[in-house]
């Protein structure tokens, strides 16, 4: 093996490296996944990164890497060739290391293989791959005319326009590191556990303090989007000795490893850093109370511009007092406090950076005091006396100073950035200190969607993720101040959800700006099942307590929506790797599931494709979504005496070049059964010269509502400008195994649905024999409908104020009724299952519907009393939509069970209304040409033709500006056309 001489080292920090690194006694060893890389393996792929490096002729290195075996040896390598490397968060853009690239002096960009996935596809084509390693890097063509002073290069959350870079030379980070080995004692025995990003500061003692101490590092994992879940493995697995972590994620580890009794594995841990953001004491004490008296903790005080000026080291409980307290100037370090009305701004001198790359960055933060360069930290402190010496307490940070995931972001450089390429408009931004700093944009302008579109492009090719606004605002009107300034109080009061202190406060928005009427009836504010819904959410947000909606009774006030609040039982959903079917899924499918019976209720919705410009990208958008949820990579497996979700192989192909439709033997492919490998397959087709998103899926595993939700996030993710919620996959499972085994322990709910339903004989309804007479055809019909002829529908019939999802059930019995001459009908209607106790349940995806028939009977009524009797079955039926209650219903034949099951009827008429989900628009409505859409529903032995099952099947989407109507048939010929004819009729409107 080819070593380098001492004397060729040209910084103190590479000598003091390779001092350990080349002594052959050394016990040095990085440890990642179940494979320890002792001294010589390192060093051999630190020799060969240095070879590397000379015969590509580079100075400095972007690294976008986790914390790994290979960043790391490449960071040494760096080190020792006395190189400049440069680490970026692991959230960048494609875009914004495009503008990286432009700004700085940057030889190469070297990207771990497991981030490739989220660079647009034209980035991706310009990264190279060494033969024989798996990390890609990249080459700038920009003729470089200088070179960075060897060192580090650290990026800081604000910037002015461009990325906000802060530059450390070898020997300053030498001097830190060695006050570090000193202080902390680390030793050959120890085995540090690295977390921390590489572009964060604090990552510098877990990179090089071990290394020098010939110690372990051992890493989480290369790529693990739950961090705790990894911390946990390698406590339990290596013997942990060194923790280095901000506060909060200090207290989630002591919380999560106390829920899962797994305090234990913390005892091997001698020493505990905590730096980036105050300590909370609670956590610290509980430590030396249960786990361990003998760790030593330390709460440093720094910044990305100044490493660590002061410290404090705890070896017992702390008292509330010494939370906030800075502790011990570090020896070479210095402070002064310049006055200020919100109290005094800490200045600090001694291991600063060199500078900032902005020479006016460097200008405004760094100051002169007394011959002696300090950096304005903007923060600010206070002076208390303590042993008759004066002590340094935190206060706050700057008013417009904020930290998310342990980084300063300056507001007003962010506002700075956007003005300066928008110049013609207002840009205010704010935080919510009370919700996690969730950062807000105001633009002071009508809405527009293009101009929203530019500045998230912006956003995104300027600044990580971790920066970006969570709400962005459209507003004419800033609310001032007396003195003509913003009004950040009012502003925040305007556009921050408040927590209401009264669960009155809810219904608000049913009064118009007048005071709340609490004696009106709740059933006269006209909600519809997803205001229940909602309702049910912001209760269990306020109070903890969940709305049983069975409770709220036609006489009903506000006043006493207090009394259908109940306190949860909830049992905790296991296992972690699987979903049980819920009792609907394993009751109408067990004759499939458990004997192998070929039937299926399988949905193929072809979705004729608009405005698609590149296809490629809207495979990534579909790949990235199926890989977003549990339900859309799942199949069913007999485990343990029954059936559960598992995970099913990935999609890979995403491209279906046979066409579907006028083809038996290509539809049949398409068919999904209950046994299939997997249950949810999403393509793209071309057909005709025009592209068709084409969904395959099995009902056991989507409901329409999910579905809805499904469309919207591949357009989202293709589209780009949307922030997308990316799904942790174990609380996921474990809120749809909450949703299926969830219980109500509520009695006598069902006593106004049963003396209901004792007044109808069953057999007196849906006698519709000359409409499924003859010769069969299956037709599917897919339109929209503009919402202005169904509000003048309703307004030509004095029902305007009826729910959508009425007037379409009211529309669809007159359909039906006038061409078949009967006025007694009843539906099968699709319920959703989603009024539960678990968090962001409205977004879960899966199959949570229920349905039951609903019985009408329009005879002698007007129409306004016959809106207002599907109004009060909607009502009372979605009351008790919960499995429970339908087991109860079942059980107790409360409803004929001959009638329960549409199998078991000659024909069915079915109806789904589902309402709009999203809080802003539709993005699919851009790219779905409805109108040459279809959505085709196959029920049992469709693929036959003789043996289809007899149906009228309604579907309504509330789409925002219109709906979105779905008529799928399988009735007498020319009965399809009849009944649309029928429909446009009653609307009026324009086919």
């Amino acid at each position: 093996m080819k070593l380098i001489s001492l004397n060729a080292m040209q910084n103190d920090l590479a000598k003091t490296l390779a001092l350990k690194l080349f002594a052959p006694d050394t016990n040095f060893s990085l440890t990642e996944g179940g494979s320890t890389f002792k001294r010589e393996q390192c060093l051999e792929k630190i020799l060969d990164y240095i070879d590397w490096i000379e015969q590509l002729n580079i100075h400095s290195v972007m690294i976008m890497s986790p914390p790994s075996v290979e960043a790391l040896c490449l960071c040494y390598a760096l080190v020792l060739s006395n190189k400049t490397y440069i680490p970026l968060h692991t959230s960048s853009s494609s875009e914004l290391l495009e503008v990286y690239l432009k700004t700085y002096q940057v030889d190469l960009l070297w990207i771990h293989p497991h981030l490739i996935t989220q660079f647009a596809e034209g980035f991706k084509n310009k990264l190279l791959q060494p033969k024989n390693k798996t990390f890609f890097y990249y080459l700038p063509k920009i003729q470089q005319t200088a070179c960075i002073i060897p060192g580090i290069v650290l990026f800081t959350s604000g910037t002015m326009g461009l990325p906000k870079a802060v530059h450390y030379q070898y020997h300053t980070i030498h001097n830190y590191l060695s006050w570090c080995l000193d202080e902390f004692r680390i030793n050959p025995e120890d085995h540090v556990l690295f977390i921390s990003e590489l572009s964060f500061i604090a990552s510098l003692r877990p990179l090089f303090v071990p290394a020098i101490a010939g110690a372990n590092i051992t890493f989480i994992g290369g790529n693990s989007p739950n961090k705790l879940q990894w911390m946990t493995k390698a406590l339990i697995h290596h013997q942990i000795t060194v923790l280095n972590l901000t506060p909060t994620f200090f207290k989630l580890l002591m919380n999560q490893l106390k829920r899962t009794q797994l305090l234990h594995h913390l005892f091997p841990v001698r020493l505990v850093l905590l730096s980036g953001e105050p300590i909370d004491i609670e956590p610290i004490n509980r430590w030396f109370a249960e786990i361990n008296t003998e760790t030593v903790f330390y709460n440093l005080y720094g910044s990305t511009e100044c490493l660590l000026p002061f410290y404090k080291r705890i070896n017992a409980p702390l008292a509330e007092q010494e939370r906030l307290h800075l502790g011990q100037l570090r020896a070479g370090c210095d402070y002064k406090l310049l006055p200020d009305a919100r109290g005094y701004e800490l200045c600090i001198a001694g291991a600063l950076s060199t500078a900032y790359f902005d020479e006016d960055l460097t200008h405004h933060h760094y100051i002169t005091i007394n011959n002696r360069r300090y950096l304005r930290t903007k923060d600010f402190v206070k002076l208390e006396e303590i042993n008759q010496r004066k002590e340094l307490f935190f206060c706050s940070r700057s008013q417009r100073l904020i930290k998310r995931y342990a980084q300063l972001i300056n507001l007003d450089e962010l506002e700075f950035a956007l003005k300066k390429s928008f110049p013609e408009l207002d840009f205010i931004t704010f935080s919510d200190e009370e919700n996690e700093n969730k950062i807000y944009l105001v633009i002071k302008t009508l809405p527009d969607d293009a101009l929203l579109k530019q500045i998230k492009f912006f956003l995104k090719s300027h600044f990580p993720n971790y920066m970006h606004p969570n709400e962005y605002i459209f507003t004419r009107e800033i609310p001032l101040t007396s003195s003509g300034k913003i009004n950040y109080f009012l502003l925040k009061k305007k556009f921050t959800p408040q927590d209401a202190k009264f669960i009155f406060e809810y219904f608000t928005r049913f009064f118009d700006r007048q005071p709340i009427d609490i004696e009106r009836k709740i059933v006269d504010l006209g909600l519809e099942s997803i205001d229940y819904l909602e309702m049910a959410e912001e209760f269990l947000r306020i109070t903890g307590k969940w709305l049983d909606v069975a409770k709220i009774h036609n006489e009903m006030r506000i006043a006493d929506i207090g009394s259908c609040l109940v306190e949860l039982n909830l049992t905790h959903a296991s296992p972690q790797n699987k979903v049980m079917l819920n009792p609907l899924q394993r009751g109408f499918y067990s004759k499939e599931l458990d004997e192998h019976f070929d039937q299926s209720l399988c949905i193929i919705a072809s979705l004729c494709l608009q405005g698609i410009s590149d296809i490629r990208q809207l495979e990534i958008a579909i790949a990235d979504t199926l890989a977003n949820h549990f339900m859309l990579n799942s199949k069913l497996k007999w485990i343990d005496s029954d059936y559960f979700f598992v995970s099913a192989g990935m999609q890979t192909d995403f491209n279906l070049r046979a066409p579907i439709f006028f083809s038996k033997k290509e539809l049949q492919r398409l068919i999904t059964t209950v046994h299939a490998d997997r249950l949810v397959r999403i393509y793209v087709q071309k057909k005709k010269n025009h592209y068709f998103l084409i969904m395959a899926y099995h009902h056991i595993a989507l409901d329409g509502w999910s579905a809805a939700l499904v469309r919207e996030e591949i357009f989202r993710r293709y589209e780009g400008t949307h922030e997308i919620k990316c799904i942790n996959q174990e609380e996921e499972i474990n809120a749809l195994n909450r949703a299926a085994e969830f219980r109500e322990h509520t009695k006598n709910t069902l006593r106004e649905l049963k003396t209901r339903l004792s007044q109808i004989n069953p057999y007196e309804y849906n006698h519709l024999e000359p409409l499924f007479q003859g010769t069969l055809e299956n037709r599917n019909t897919c339109f929209t409908l503009e919402k202005k002829w169904v509000d003048q529908f309703a307004h030509q019939h004095q029902i305007q104020d009826s729910p959508y999802s009425v007037i379409f059930a009211l529309v669809f019995h007159q359909m039906i009724s006038q061409i078949a001459g009967v006025n007694k009908l009843f539906f099968y209607m699709s319920f959703s299952n989603r009024n539960l106790p678990i968090p962001h349940i409205k977004e879960l995806i899966g199959n949570l519907a229920t349905g039951l028939p609903v019985f009408f009977n329009n005879k002698n009524l007007t129409t306004q009393e016959f809106a207002a009797q599907i109004k009060d079955n909607f009502t009372l039926y979605f009351k008790n939509m919960s499995y429970t209650r339908l087991v109860e219903i079942w059980e107790n034949e409360i409803i004929n069970q001959r009638f329960m099951s549409p199998r078991h009827q000659r024909y069915r008429l079915v109806y789904t209304y589902i309402n709009k989900i999203t809080e802003d628009e539709y993005i699919q409505n851009k790219y779905i040409d409805w109108d040459k859409s279809i959505n085709e529903t196959l029920p049992e032995n469709s693929a036959n033709v003789s043996g289809k099952k007899k149906v009228a099947f309604l579907r309504v989407y509330n789409m925002g500006p219109h709906f979105v109507v779905m008529l799928s048939t399988q009735m007498k010929k020319k009965v399809h056309d009849l009944l649309l004819t029928q429909l446009h009729e009653l609307m009026n409107s324009q086919r």
